[in-house]
């Protein structure tokens, strides 16, 4: 039932209303009627698989991501990231993604906006997202490290194929 009302409030749809009323009092506060879209675990969904359904769907709000007391929101119009900010500090997106792909812990949150101009100089949020993975890997080899990216933030590797 959290999905469905989750997915109604995201789409628009009514068609939540199929479904057997529920007391107020077995609905969590995250799925209670309000202002966010959609929220949850980073543990438990990856905050570049929210990107992207974001991005596919052409959604603008804001999208809010907190680990402890770290806090980064990501401007969004019309699926493209538009502005951020890190711990209220205005960033640029990609300087917001560099940071929130790093968090393994925290809480995302998305609350819907109205959509506004869009900016000449815009770069699609999966650009973005390979950006960030990029400069983080080129980064970390600079450390000494060799390690490839995640699989989690690349997605899986392609099948070598061979010859015949």
């Amino acid at each position: 039932r959290g999905l469905v009302a989750m997915s109604t409030r995201l789409t628009g749809s009514e068609k939540s209303r199929r479904l057997p009323p529920i007391a107020a009092a077995e609905i969590p506060e995250s799925i209670s009627p309000s202002v966010h879209a959609i929220e949850g675990n980073v543990a438990q969904m990856s905050v570049a698989t929210v990107l992207t359904l974001l991005e596919m769907e052409r959604r603008s709000g804001v999208l809010k991501v907190s680990e402890g007391k770290h806090k980064c929101e990501l401007d969004i119009i019309a699926g493209y990231a538009v502005g951020g900010a890190i711990d209220a500090s205005p960033v640029t997106p990609l300087a917001v993604l560099r940071e929130i792909l790093q968090w393994k812990e925290g809480r995302f949150r998305f609350i819907p906006g109205s959509d506004g101009a869009i900016p000449n100089n815009r770069r699609s949020i999966g650009a973005l997202l390979i950006e960030a993975v990029r400069l983080d890997y080129e980064a970390n080899r600079g450390n000494g490290l060799k390690k490839a990216p995640p699989h989690d933030v690349l997605g899986p590797r392609p099948v070598e194929r061979k010859n015949l």
